[in-house]
C-alpha cells in the first residue's frame, strides 16, 4: 500500500493476483524523457477494464493507507483522525466485489492507526500502531479469516514502544515488519503460519521482503540480500540511475518475464542553486538477481513509480495507477493503457495502494468532500 525514512519504507510481499491474466499493482509519478532506448516490444495482449461506480461510507477524518483482495474479496485499512490530526480510531471497510463497501465491527481500535493489511490463504492480516500516549506506542494486529469477523491475537515482546507497519503474505507465512522504540531502536519481524499465533524475531536491519526470481529475499541496505530465513549475504552493489545518481536503499521487488525488478530509491544531493533534494524513485533489473542494470526513465521506460504500490505475482505482469489511468506491462519498461482514457474522480482524491482479484482492480485512498472533511475514496475498474 505508498518512500521515505526506514521507518516509513515499503515492505512487499508477492501475493498472487489474476485480473484475467495476472498483474502486479503499482502507481508512478509523471515520467521524464528518457534517456535510453527499451528493448524490442514483446507484443502481450492486455486485458480491456472500465471504470465503475463505488459505494463507499463517507466518513469524515477517514483516510486509507492500503488495500489487499483475493476472491474472498477486499479489505481495505487506514485510520479516522480527531479535529487536532491524531488517529482517534482504525478504520477497516471490506467489500465482497470491491464496489460495495462496508464497516465491520472490530474491537479494540480506539486509538489506533492502520498502516498495511495482507491477504492469504488463511485470510486478511490488518497491522499498524496504538498510541497510549507521549512515548508509548504499541503493535496493533488483527486477523479475519474472510474479511468480516475479526480478532485480534496476542502478541509477543516487544510490546511497548513498538509499532508494525508493513505486513505481507510470503509463500507460507505472514510476515510483519516493525520497529523497537525503546531499544535503540531495534527492528523486528512477526511471523504466523496462520494469522493466529505469531512469532517475534529480531533483526540486524530492517528487511523487505520480496520475491525474486531466486527465490523469497529479505532486502535491507541496497546490496544486502538473504533468504526469509538466512543470515545477510552481500548480492552486489546496483549502478547509479542515468542521472549518475547513487542507490539509496531497496524497497520492493517483482519477478517478470525476464528477471527480478527491483525498486528503491536514489540521492538527490543538494546543489547550491538546487532547491529540491532528497530521495527519488528507481528502479533496477536482473536476470540472475545479482547483477544489475538501472532502467531509464520515460515512455518507453520505468516510470518513476511510488514503489510502495508495488506487488510481486507470478507471471511477470504489472500495472500501475497514475492520476486516474491504469496501464500494463510486462516487462516494466514498455507500457499500454489497461483502462481506456482516465477516470473522472472527485478534486483532492489521492491514491494510497491498489489491490487485484478475478476481474478488477481497486484504488484506495482519500478525497475531500465539498464541505472541506477528508473522507475514504475507492475507485474500481471491471471487465466491461
Amino acid at each position: 500500500m505508498a518512500v521515505g525514512s526506514v521507518i516509513g519504507m515499503t515492505l512487499t510481499i508477492g501475493m498472487t493476483l489474476t485480473i484475467g491474466l495476472t498483474l502486479a499493482l503499482v502507481a508512478c509519478e509523471p515520467a521524464a524523457e528518457p534517456r535510453a532506448s527499451a528493448p524490442p516490444p514483446t507484443g502481450f495482449q492486455a486485458p480491456a477494464l472500465a471504470w465503475v461506480p463505488v459505494s463507499v461510507p463517507q466518513i469524515a477524518g477517514g483516510s486509507l493507507a492500503a488495500v489487499a483482495g483475493d476472491d474472498r474479496g477486499f479489505v481495505a485499512v487506514g485510520s479516522v483522525a480527531g479535529p487536532d490530526g491524531p488517529a482517534v480510531r482504525a478504520l477497516v471497510m471490506t467489500s465482497a466485489d470491491g464496489l460495495e463497501w462496508v464497516v465491520p465491527d472490530v474491537s479494540g481500535i480506539e486509538r489506533v492507526s492502520l498502516a498495511d493489511v495482507a491477504v492469504g490463504p488463511p485470510g486478511f492480516v490488518a497491522v499498524g500502531q496504538r498510541d497510549l500516549g507521549p512515548n508509548a506506542l504499541t503493535t496493533f494486529l488483527a486477523f479475519s479469516a474472510d474479511g468480516r469477523t475479526w480478532q485480534t491475537p496476542v502478541l509477543p515482546e516487544p510490546a511497548q514502544q513498538s509499532f508494525v507497519f508493513r505486513v505481507g503474505w510470503a509463500g507460507d507465512r505472514y510476515l510483519a515488519i516493525g520497529t523497537d522504540l525503546g531499544g535503540g531502536p531495534v527492528p523486528f519481524e512477526l511471523t504466523s503460519p496462520d494469522g493466529r499465533t505469531w512469532t517475534s524475531t529480531t533483526r540486524d536491519f530492517q528487511r523487505r521482503v520480496v520475491e525474486t526470481d531466486g527465490g523469497w529475499r529479505g532486502i535491507g541496505p541496497m546490496t544486502t540480500w538473504s533468504t526469509i530465513d538466512g543470515e545477510p549475504v552481500e548480492a552486489g552493489a546496483v549502478p547509479p540511475d542515468e542521472d549518475g545518481r547513487v542507490a539509496y536503499e531497496a524497497e520492493s521487488g517483482v519477478v517478470t518475464g525476464s528477471g527480478t525488478l527491483l525498486v528503491g530509491t536514489v540521492d538527490v544531493p543538494c546543489g547550491a542553486f538546487v532547491k529540491i533534494c532528497g530521495l527519488r524513485s528507481a528502479a533496477w533489473s536482473s536476470e540472475d538477481g545479482t547483477s544489475w542494470r538501472a532502467l531509464p526513465r520515460g515512455d518507453p521506460g520505468w516510470p518513476s513509480v511510488q514503489s510502495s504500490m508495488l506487488t510481486a505475482v507470478d507471471d511477470g505482469k504489472l500495472v500501475i495507477y497514475d492520476d486516474g489511468k491504469l496501464s500494463v506491462s510486462d516487462d516494466g519498461w514498455r507500457w499500454q493503457p489497461l483502462v481506456p482514457g482516465r477516470m473522472q474522480r472527485p478534486d483532492g482524491s489521492s491514491g494510497s495502494d491498489i489491490a487485484a482479484a478475478g476481474d478488477r482492480v481497486v484504488v484506495a485512498g482519500q478525497t475531500f468532500r465539498a464541505d472541506g472533511a477528508l473522507v475514504p475514496w475507492i475507485a474500481a475498474a471491471v471487465s466491461p
